[in-house]
């Protein structure tokens, strides 16, 4: 066989292979729905698969894309939603709900000392509140976890202004210790204060006074393994206080009043 030969026999041999990877590669396609908790279509929403290919979602939350790698999960974010990661698993067709950022009782995640914990994971015990949750007319802080944590009981010592809640998380764990969790705002301890006034016999200071409930980001009541880290001070469970930050460079104007009827 002469050089000329083999030169054609080599050229014939790649053109071969190059055809069989082009019709090797198998175009993956995903389409499907995006739906509001209502089930109502969601338009504008991003819809993306790793490796960069994204789509937009039309008037009917519709959403088609096409990609020569193998799909196994659709991200999905719009404005006002929390974010959707969904597993595939070889489907073509899928329709995802989004749950809205404003939904009462729905957080996405958990504050803990440390980290954020996803709601979905289930490895937590602690219980985030938002001040979307906070009930309407609620004025201070022991008035918004009233109700809201499982196990947790809020008990006013009093009727007099300025006057403290005795706060029970995890029982009446001893007769002549302290029972009271120990609250955390903004990473600084405070302890209950369960000394009698000097002036007033049973008046009880309320450490949360000095806070606006307006002001007050999110609250996370830690009582299992999580209240492990503060020690012996977190025995009796632990509440988290966030306070707002600056989010962004405008001013703002808010007026909230309560009107009490007799």
């Amino acid at each position: 066989m002469d050089m000329k030969n083999i030169k054609i026999t080599l050229m014939s041999l790649l053109l071969f292979l190059s055809a069989a990877e082009v019709c090797g590669q198998k175009v993956h396609k995903i389409s499907g729905k995006i739906l509001s908790s209502f089930h109502q279509p969601i338009e504008g929403a991003i819809v993306n698969i790793p490796g960069g290919k994204e789509a937009i979602t039309t008037g009917e939350g519709t959403f088609h894309i096409e990609s020569k790698k193998d799909i196994k999960q659709v991200s999905v974010w719009a404005v006002g939603y929390y974010p959707v990661t969904q597993l595939v698993n070889g489907r073509e067709e899928v329709v995802i709900m989004m749950v809205p950022e404003d939904r009462y009782k729905y957080n996405e995640s958990t504050v803990l000392p440390f980290r954020q914990e996803s709601t979905r994971s289930e490895q937590t015990t602690a219980t985030n509140i938002t001040k979307k949750d906070f009930t309407t007319g609620v004025r201070k802080i022991d008035q918004a976890l009233t109700g809201q944590v499982a196990g947790l009981q809020t008990t006013r010592t009093g009727g007099m202004p300025g006057e403290g809640s005795y706060m029970n998380l995890r029982g009446i764990r001893s007769l002549v210790g302290a029972n009271a969790p120990l609250v955390v705002i903004n990473g600084v301890p405070h302890l209950p204060d369960t000394h009698e006034s000097q002036l007033i016999n049973g008046f009880s200071r309320d450490i949360f006074q000095a806070y606006n409930i307006q002001d007050i980001q999110n609250i996370t009541v830690l009582k299992g393994a999580e209240a492990s880290m503060y020690g012996s001070m977190g025995s009796n469970g632990v509440i988290l206080i966030e306070t707002d930050g600056a989010a962004l460079m405008t001013w703002k104007r808010k007026l909230v009043s309560t009107v009490n009827m007799v």
